[in-house]
């Protein structure tokens, strides 16, 4: 619960506070591209040099310009929470497989019932599925799902 709070709400208001609020708001008076891919290239950046950056660049850029758009900080908000909200989720999900597979015990039994009828991939990129294939839970692989472990921790 509370890593749905911090991670889902909180760090998304206090990012586009500093990123959109200020960076943004300081750049923008260089034009709009200097001002809309400056803060988003600080904000990419500050996320880490790792398999997050081309996300955390994409949506970036998205809540950048909804900012310049709108003079507001609020709709960027709105946007960053709405991509950062599944992350806790998904990490419990991750830990879930994790534990199954290193303790050798059975899934639940309500996992026997979903398994998917072909492999799911949080992203379309050719690069995130390798590295989903490589890094994936084998609890998870077993199911046709593959997520990072890597991509995971960095979330």
């Amino acid at each position: 619960m509370l890593a749905t709070v911090f991670l889902g709400l909180l760090t998304p208001l206090g990012e586009e506070l500093l990123f959109r609020g200020v960076v943004a708001n300081a750049l923008l008076r260089y034009g709009p591209v200097v001002g809309v891919v400056g803060s988003d290239l600080v904000f990419a950046l500050y996320h880490g040099i790792n398999s997050v950056l081309p996300g955390a660049f994409f949506i970036g850029l998205v809540t950048a310009e909804l900012f310049r758009r709108t003079g507001s900080v609020w709709p960027s908000v709105v946007v960053h929470v709405v991509v950062n909200l599944p992350a806790p989720l998904i990490s419990v999900l991750a830990g879930l497989g994790l534990h199954v597979a290193q303790a050798d015990l059975a899934p639940p039994a309500w996992v026997d019932a979903r398994v998917l009828r072909r492999a799911w991939f949080p992203a379309e990129l050719a690069i995130h599925r390798a590295d989903a294939l490589a890094w994936a839970p084998a609890a998870f692989r077993k199911h046709g799902v593959y997520l990072s472990v890597h991509d995971l921790a960095a979330a």
